[in-house]
């Protein structure tokens, strides 16, 4: 018996529910216009927080840096790179730009 299955009908899936973003609720409606294409750093962060890879990672890491110049973690610079590649940055001068773009923070 073959069975016949319905196309693809975004309008047809649920809403998906992520961590809160501060006092903010952050909620995934594929029932509206596209508004962001890097919306998959949200799945990246319930990942992380279920399973503190980036974390876990950042821990095998030894920080030889002088701590009195130091500006950011290892976790945050390891975090950074990961959801950025997750991301499909593959350079650091995105971040660059981002940092200067006072609209994009």
């Amino acid at each position: 018996m073959n069975k016949q299955t319905e196309p693809y009908n975004p309008k047809l899936l649920n809403q998906l529910y992520f961590q809160r973003l501060g006092t903010k609720k952050v909620i995934a409606d594929f029932n509206g216009e596209t508004i962001t294409s890097d919306a998959g750093a949200l799945l990246l962060r319930e990942i992380d927080s279920a399973n503190n890879f980036i974390e876990n990672s950042a821990s095998c890491l030894i920080d030889y840096r002088n701590q009195g110049y130091v500006e950011h973690s290892v976790k945050e610079l390891v975090a950074q790179r990961t959801i950025g590649i997750c991301l499909g940055y593959e350079n650091l001068l995105v971040f660059y730009s981002w940092r200067q773009d006072g609209g994009s923070c």
